[in-house]
């Protein structure tokens, strides 16, 4: 896929791939101990069990894979919120890596469907990771703190 995307299509660095699975926006410094706590009992209670890439999607220009067989992830992302007191998204809720960024919001959505037939291999997730994104053209993430996620059946 890297081959056929086209030179305005930038693909984020494999180091900067993670599974998203809530946005917390911008938090106050003393909120991070509380958001350690919800995330470590969230990551206690996951029943982690194997994904898959499968589907695509777009936000605005950032390109995404989405995941399959991810069930319990929403489950992860619900619990987690809920330990946070927040309320639910203004979004269905989509598991995904962000794997490419785009120029234009047209060619992402054009290299979207190239990607929506895609199947990837199965993996099994290991760790929830709290991390801090600075927004930036490419963005930069700062691992916070990861804990062991427990595994499913």
């Amino acid at each position: 896929m890297r081959t056929s995307a086209g030179a305005d299509i930038t693909w984020q660095p494999t180091s900067h791939w993670h599974i998203t699975i809530a946005f917390l926006g911008q938090q106050a410094r003393n909120e991070r101990e509380r958001i350690c706590r919800a995330a470590a009992a969230a990551a206690r209670t996951a029943d982690a069990t194997e994904v898959r890439i499968a589907s695509s999607g777009q936000f605005n220009t950032a390109l995404w894979a989405g995941l399959s067989d991810a069930a319990w992830l929403e489950r992860l992302a619900v619990g987690l919120t809920r330990r946070l007191g927040l309320g639910p998204n203004d979004h269905e809720f989509h598991a995904h890596v962000t794997v490419a960024r785009s120029e234009s919001a047209v060619r992402a959505h054009e290299f979207r469907a190239q990607l929506s037939d895609y199947q990837g291999p199965r993996w099994l997730p290991q760790r929830l990771s709290l991390v801090d994104s600075s927004p930036h053209r490419t963005p930069r993430y700062r691992l916070l703190q990861s804990w062991q996620l427990n595994r499913g059946r």
